[in-house]
């Protein structure tokens, strides 16, 4: 399991962000409250969430739906690559969560050997900087 204490892990910041950029967010989930998603947040928002929400200018989409697709997009990225990025962008199981109790259903644990390992999430001297990484 990768350690960020000792070792840099790589996260292909370039690729996902232009990935993104391109991205077609599914429609059941562009359909739901958007507020549920920006409340659920994690605030202040990390400097990762904020480069991903400048990437999604296509089709003239609203910022409120490009949150939505960001946490659909991360959650694909939780599945295809075992990217834990989505926790460390959203409340998701823990009481801060607005999301509805269908999508926290729906989205799974974060990965035991996805990366970043999801025990950094809090740590006040870690962070997911698409610039540094």
């Amino acid at each position: 399991m990768p350690d960020f204490h000792h070792q840099r892990v790589i996260i292909e910041w370039p690729r996902l962000l232009a990935e993104f950029r391109n991205y077609q967010a599914d429609a059941a989930i562009l359909a739901w409250d958007s507020k549920a998603f920006v409340e659920s947040l994690v605030e202040p928002r990390p400097v990762f969430v904020e480069a991903f929400l400048r990437q999604q200018t296509i089709n003239g989409m609203p910022p409120v739906d490009r949150i939505k697709a960001l946490y659909g997009y991360l959650l694909q990225k939780r599945y295809d690559e075992r990217l834990n990025l989505l926790y460390f962008a959203f409340h998701i199981f823990d009481e801060e969560t607005r999301l509805p109790q269908e999508i926290v259903q729906q989205t799974p644990l974060p990965h035991e050997d996805g990366v970043p390992s999801f025990r950094h999430f809090g740590e006040p001297d870690f962070s997911l900087d698409p610039v540094v990484n």
